[in-house]
């Protein structure tokens, strides 16, 4: 859903069902911006979120359920659930990172 919408918004989205694949886009090429779904677990969510912040250079956007803490390692953490706010942050994100390159 959020892939959608992201498109739709003229964002390029690449998504990975699995951290490996995830690591391994992170290593053929620069982003700017990872997010984390609020559909992962949130132990594993803690775990890909370390690994993905060792390994990749974007900032990371976590989605959370509405009783999980906020992800340490993120530097932007917001309650999934609404697709159009979503999109606002993620667009503000990436303009935020584009005007101060």
């Amino acid at each position: 859903m959020y892939s959608k919408r992201g498109r739709q918004s003229g964002l390029e989205v690449k998504s990975a069902k699995r951290l490996e694949d995830a690591l391994a886009l992170c290593a053929r090429q620069s982003f700017d911006l990872m997010i984390v779904d609020d559909s992962v677990p949130l132990l594993d969510k803690q775990y890909i979120c370390a690994r993905l912040k060792l390994q990749c250079n974007a900032p990371l956007l976590v989605l959370l359920r509405p009783s999980e803490p906020p992800m340490e390692y993120a530097e932007y953490n917001i309650e999934g659930g609404d697709p159009h706010a979503f999109v606002e942050v993620v667009t503000k994100i990436v303009k935020r990172k584009g005007t101060s390159a």
